[in-house]
């Protein structure tokens, strides 16, 4: 049950990983554009 539940929620945490990662990237670059 634990890997289940582990195998569920990497992806879903590298997702979120990843969006919080573009957001700080889309910011950083409107950032320098200004």
């Amino acid at each position: 049950m634990k890997i289940i539940s582990n195998a569920l929620l990497t992806p879903i945490l590298s997702v979120f990983d990843l969006s919080s990662f573009l957001k700080d990237f889309n910011s950083f670059s409107l950032y320098n554009k200004n």
